[in-house]
């Protein structure tokens, strides 16, 4: 768990709690507390976290190594329960103001980091850095941008990675109006690369939906959330679901919650586990004004089918309880 302003090494340096069942079945303890050595003031240590097996991968996109925020990344090892830092990710060319691991997601030997704010393919174009694992040692491998990488985008603030396929939320882009939004889909290919093989826009997207603000892949199953989406209420929200068939991945579902209620922001958080997807709709009123709600939905038979709605037990108030699910 990120506490990206924790002030134990100056204002804002951030830190990373590591929770662990040690004594019962459904018993988490605080077992360690981890900052990076050369911790510093507004470093936001903490603020993207993601974890695969024994490896955690940690971001702080207000590093200024090489600059105001030019941002870096850490990569955490468990050995024997115990997590350690093994190391801190670097671009290859690293500026100020790149904001690199903003966003940070690590499957298996993989890590994805996103730099949204460089500049290398047009003013905030936005780029995403690959790191394999190879003998224990992380290398980058690629820098990624889409085909049609334009200025202001901010491609890579927004991602999700599975094994050999990786989706990129662009909710900035403007094919459908001003932040209309698109999502990009790239896969690992016999070249031994990675290849931009879809983009991803709806054809009732419009301006100000936003769609791609969240993405997850899992398997060979994206959902994209379009959280101001006005289908029936304005900012209401919506879920879209893609499918891969033959190499190509086609729109099989969308999702408008039950209940859809203007300013819900339905889809600002989506996550998939197996046949399991979960979305945030943190705006949601049923507690309080943005008292926030989470919908679980099961695959079956070829579709997302609602199962239940969570609301916590003492919610109220401006609590966005659903701002992040997993």
């Amino acid at each position: 768990i990120g506490a990206h302003q924790d002030d134990v090494n100056g204002y804002a340096s951030g830190a990373m709690y590591i929770f662990s069942k040690l004594t019962g079945e459904d018993q988490f303890t605080e077992v360690e507390k981890i900052v990076p050595e050369d911790g510093n003031v507004e470093e936001f240590f903490g603020y993207s976290i993601d974890i695969s097996g024994d490896w955690a991968v940690v971001g702080s996109h207000h590093d200024s190594d090489f600059g105001g925020s030019s941002g870096s990344a850490f990569i955490l090892k468990r050995n024997d329960n115990k997590w350690q830092l093994d190391r801190k990710l670097l671009p290859s060319d690293p500026k100020a103001g790149d904001e690199f691991g903003k966003a940070a997601r690590i499957s298996g030997t993989r890590i994805a980091i996103g730099c949204f704010l460089d500049d290398d393919a047009g003013t905030n174009s936005g780029s995403v850095y690959i790191f394999e694992r190879l003998n224990n040692l992380w290398t980058e491998v690629e820098e990624i941008h889409p085909d049609d990488p334009e200025k202001y985008d901010q491609f890579g603030n927004f991602l999700s990675i599975d094994e050999d396929i990786m989706v990129v939320g662009v909710p900035e882009k403007q094919d459908m109006g001003n932040k209309s939004g698109c999502a990009y889909v790239f896969e690992w290919s016999e070249l031994g690369n990675w290849e931009q093989t879809a983009k991803l826009v709806p054809n009732d997207i419009s301006e100000g939906d936003e769609f791609g603000q969240t993405v997850n892949v899992s398997g060979k199953r994206i959902v994209v959330g379009a959280y101001k989406h006005d289908i029936y209420n304005e900012n209401g929200g919506a879920v879209y679901v893609y499918e891969s068939s033959n190499g190509v991945w086609n729109q099989v579902q969308k999702i408008i919650s039950p209940d859809n209620e203007e300013g819900d922001h339905f889809g600002n958080a989506v996550y998939q586990d197996g046949n399991l997807l979960a979305i945030g709709a943190y705006f949601d009123d049923d507690s309080g004004s943005k008292s926030g709600s989470v919908y679980l939905y099961k695959w079956t038979g070829g579709s997302y089918h609602f199962l239940t709605k969570l609301i916590s037990s003492d919610g109220g108030f401006g609590d966005v309880f659903g701002s992040a699910v997993a």
